[in-house]
């Protein structure tokens, strides 16, 4: 992820894209509770590439949780100091944090079977 703090105005104006936006909110706590609403093995086995194969009525029972558990400060910053939240916004937030562990996971495990065939060679 880039250093660089976008506003949604910047996000709205095509400045940054979505990953990189909603990227800059998600934090270790987020990423634990998505993790453990859907269980690793569900987001792992996701072929769909907005994670829609998850129950999606669980993706909205969770965000929110996401207002209590993001950087309120950061947030603000983003929305020029107002505290609004939408669903998607939630949602936005906890599908990247998905999407980042995933991608965290499978370097974890292509590293892992990397060294496992380097070792018993």
């Amino acid at each position: 992820m880039t250093s660089q703090f976008f506003t949604r105005a910047q996000y709205t104006a095509g400045q940054c894209d979505f990953r990189t936006f909603y990227g800059q909110f998600v934090n270790e706590r987020i990423t634990a509770y998505v993790v453990n609403r859907f269980k690793p093995a569900v987001l792992l086995d996701s072929t769909d590439e907005h994670l829609n194969d998850s129950p999606l009525d669980r993706w909205d029972w969770m965000a929110n949780s996401i207002p209590i558990l993001v950087n309120l400060e950061l947030w603000k910053k983003a929305h020029r100091d107002q505290n609004i939240w939408s669903l998607s916004d939630k949602v936005c937030i906890a599908k990247v944090a998905a999407h980042l562990w995933i991608a965290s996971e499978r370097a974890n495990q292509a590293a892992k079977s990397s060294n496992k065939l380097v070792q018993d060679y």
